[in-house]
């Protein structure tokens, strides 16, 4: 489950809030995207903190830059997770911080006007994995 909603900030600016998660596990991120160029192609540069909650795990927080390009209909990018992760053992201590940069691409899609389905296929490359991650997200947007 996801919910989020934007507002402009500046000009050529807006601010998101994002909230998502189940029992025992969410993650909440604030962004401030800047809209660089709007014609013929947007192209933007987003900026977000996330924090992330496991009921019987631990914490995370990271930091993400990310740069969008593409139009109404489609659109793609990349960006750069710098993550914090605090582990709980068993015993409820703590471990040492694991810092962690990911770099990953993105491509999406939007489709209908006023209430659009909105596809994205997210590829991460984890720097200690020989394998890459694809995580796929469905939207829908009012």
């Amino acid at each position: 489950m996801e919910a989020y909603v934007r507002f402009p900030f500046f000009t050529k600016s807006d601010f998101g809030i994002k909230a998502m998660g189940l029992p025992g596990f969410g993650i909440v991120t604030a962004d401030i995207k800047y809209q660089l160029l709007k014609d013929p192609l947007y192209l933007s540069f987003d900026l977000a903190y996330s924090y992330t909650a496991f009921e019987d795990f631990g914490s995370g927080s990271g930091i993400i830059p990310a740069v969008f390009i593409g139009t109404d209909r489609i659109f793609g990018g990349a960006k750069l997770i710098y993550s914090s992760i605090e582990v709980e053992d068993l015993f409820g201590s703590s471990s040492s911080n694991n810092n962690v940069k990911i770099p990953g691409i993105f491509l999406g899609g939007a489709i209908g006007d006023k209430l659009r389905l909105i596809p994205v296929v997210n590829m991460c490359f984890p720097p200690d994995n020989n394998e890459s991650i694809l995580i796929y997200n469905l939207g829908l947007e009012y």
